[in-house]
């Protein structure tokens, strides 16, 4: 998949397990071209979200950037919670996904902790976060 640029999984596609098999494929550097990665009106819970962001977050020495060109996250209309935003702002604290832009996170449940950890990470990054409520 080095030629993948955008990736877009909907409806009954979005789960924590699809995107399971997405972080394995993004942890051995299968998807360093996407620069748009969308799952949107699924089933990903913060647990998923989760998973995504120990992905992110996880170069090792074969791949120091899972997703060094990702410029557009998108989430909208899952079930992410707190402690998914939680885990997306440690790995956007780490230094994952350099070129985030927009990361879409409308239609979930997150408030909180999690959601107050995010807003600050996205914005030490200049990351636009959309979530309801802003």
């Amino acid at each position: 998949m080095p030629k993948l640029i955008e990736l877009e999984l909907s409806l009954g596609c979005a789960s924590d397990e699809a995107l399971a098999l997405v972080s394995r494929a993004l942890r051995c550097g299968a998807m360093r071209q996407l620069w748009s990665f969308t799952l949107a009106e699924g089933d990903i819970s913060s647990r998923g979200a989760a998973t995504l962001a120990a992905a992110l977050a996880a170069p090792n020495d074969a791949v120091p950037q899972t997703l060094p060109k990702l410029m557009f996250l998108r989430l909208p209309d899952n079930d992410i919670q707190d402690e998914g935003a939680a885990a997306l702002a440690r790995a956007l604290c780490s230094g994952a996904v350099p070129s985030l832009c927009v990361l879409d996170l409308r239609g979930n449940p997150v408030e909180g902790a999690g959601a107050s950890r995010l807003l600050t990470a996205c914005a030490r990054r200049d990351i636009n976060l959309l979530r309801d409520g802003l």
